[in-house]
């Protein structure tokens, strides 16, 4: 009969294991958006180039701070993590878009307002 303590390693174990591969999908598909974007980047200036591509590595490295949920006997907030998630998404959405609320709203299929409404709800500002 497994115990407790053995059905909690037992979590533990999965739970890092889900980590490593979620991982390696952020990596994997981070690359992908980087080199399918490559031929768009040697159409623009350098700087553009630069900015575009800064904002790409932190749209991967957003992905990869990303940690999935994981349900345990003491549960969790599903307001927080559905708050959690929303901030990121937008976040990524406003970066990928240099800013553009209008252009994010439209990836996100938000009108333009609802975004405005969580941005301000939220207080995201995107740091450049």
């Amino acid at each position: 009969m497994e115990t407790s303590n053995d059905m909690h390693n037992r979590i533990n174990q999965t739970g890092t294991e889900n980590q490593r591969a979620i991982n390696r999908s952020h990596r994997a598909l981070a690359s992908i958006e980087v080199a399918a974007d490559s031929t768009e980047l040697r159409q623009m200036g350098s700087i553009a180039s630069l900015n575009h591509l800064a904002a790409l590595l932190a749209e991967a490295v957003d992905a990869l701070k990303a940690s999935p949920v994981s349900l345990t006997e003491a549960g969790v907030d599903f307001y927080a993590e559905v708050r959690r998630f929303e901030i990121a998404l937008i976040t990524r959405a406003l970066r990928r878009t240099r800013g553009s609320q209008c252009k994010a709203a439209s990836l996100l299929n938000l009108r333009r307002t609802t975004l405005n409404s969580k941005i301000k709800t939220y207080q995201i500002t995107l740091a450049e």
